[in-house]
């Protein structure tokens, strides 16, 4: 063979390669989208164990991802973004991902510099100079919820210390004041801004605790290398702080639980009528009972009053009237249908008055049978009665029903 013809043929061939890479790159006309790693934050210097998160920007069909780190740990290895934790010693360190479709696949690292962060600084560990540390939330009550557990916020001062990031503050909670190991540590915070720390505290971890009516909590100021060794169990109060704050005893309460008025529904025996007004927080009922026996208005809760029933609550409200002499019933209606009533003394629905009937006078069924006792978890509805009983007058008259709520 002829040099000149070898040398066309070598042409040929080298063609024909490119342009089977330009194809394979290229099936039923798509393209290779860029693939980028996005580091947030913005960062290649990083201190031990701190967290950056990495994200692969890219698209295409069937995409698929595969991570891996040098010496540090991610949270995941098949993901389209991750969290990179630098490891515990300093040096260079590689994230890699390899972003795999049906066009290909595509490598892609960023490299970080680990360092080791500076200690905290001698003066402060000493006890000579320790900072004055105090809790500063001026309350001595925390309402509570009957619905959630139990949390509230924290706030404190350091004086003679600054945001360091190796300085930590942990809350600690005791729901048994005098058991010295009854200490429950909350997550730790760092101090922010001219010396202030702010916490979120919480008594217990289940709806309705505490039961006791009074606690006591107390602050550290820890390195963060000795705050991260302290468990979540209930515990002694911990030694090698740097500063504690002064103890607060504090007592519990409540919250009452209000009931809206504004979206009721209404039924009435034949031969009765009535207008309602003032929806809301309040609710007029202009009745006349004429050759009928009752007129009932229905306001739905949808409510879990466990927890008030625990602690032994009560329905309340505002009453006044005017008219007729006649009988005002209270109902509870829970999910099934189970319906236990209060009637009050006839007469009644006449006088101006704060009402307050206790959960557990709620034991008479409005129905006949054996049925079973209220679902407490899912009361469905309270309702509001105006009835004509053997003694009553009928007839006309008024009433106003105001602030109902149930109360601990």
């Amino acid at each position: 063979m002829s040099s000149a013809r070898s040398c066309t043929l070598e042409r040929v061939i080298v063609a024909f390669v490119v342009l089977a890479i330009v194809l394979a790159g290229c099936a039923n006309g798509q393209t290779p989208s860029p693939v980028a790693l996005i580091v947030n934050p913005d960062i290649k210097d990083v201190v031990t164990g701190q967290t950056v998160a990495i994200t692969v920007d890219a698209s295409g069909p069937n995409l698929r991802f595969k991570w891996s780190a040098m010496r540090g740990k991610l949270s995941a290895f098949n993901t389209p973004a991750v969290i990179y934790t630098a490891p515990n010693m300093a040096g260079a360190d590689t994230v890699t991902v390899e972003v795999t479709s049906a066009l290909g696949t595509t490598v892609r690292s960023t490299s970080f510099n680990v360092s080791v962060p500076p200690t905290p600084t001698p003066a402060l560990a000493a006890t000579s100079a320790a900072p004055t540390f105090t809790i500063a939330t001026p309350f001595d009550k925390v309402v509570c919820p009957t619905d959630k557990a139990c949390a509230f916020p924290v706030a404190g001062t350091v004086a003679g210390a600054t945001n360091d990031p190796n300085l930590k503050v942990i809350v600690f909670v005791n729901n048994e004041p005098g058991r010295s190991d009854k200490w429950w540590p909350h997550q730790q915070v760092s101090i922010i801004r001219d010396g202030i720390w702010q916490a979120q505290a919480q008594i217990g971890d289940k709806v309705c605790t505490p039961i006791n009516d009074d606690f006591q909590i107390v602050a550290m100021l820890m390195t963060a290398d000795r705050a991260g060794k302290i468990t979540t169990e209930w515990q002694p109060l911990p030694q090698g702080y740097i500063a504690k704050s002064n103890i607060v005893n504090l007592v519990t309460a409540y919250d009452p639980v209000p009931v809206d008025l504004c979206c009721v529904t209404t039924l009435n025996d034949k031969g009765a009528t009535f207008t309602l007004s003032a929806p809301g927080t309040s609710l007029g009922i202009d009745y006349d009972l004429g050759t009928g026996g009752y007129i009932l208005i229905t306001v739905p809760l949808n409510r879990n009053l466990s927890c008030m029933k625990e602690l032994k609550g009560s329905v309340s409200f505002s009453l006044e009237g005017s008219g007729a002499a006649n009988s005002f019933e209270v109902k509870l209606d829970d999910v099934d249908g189970t319906n236990y009533w209060i009637v009050t003394p006839r007469g009644s629905v006449t006088a101006n008055k704060t009402v307050k009937l206790p959960f557990s006078d709620f034991v008479v069924p409005f129905a006949n049978g054996n049925v079973p006792g209220i679902n407490w978890q899912q009361v469905k509805s309270i309702q509001f009665a105006i009835s004509k009983k053997p003694g009553d007058e009928g007839g006309k008259g008024k009433i106003m029903i105001k602030d109902v709520m149930f109360t601990p």
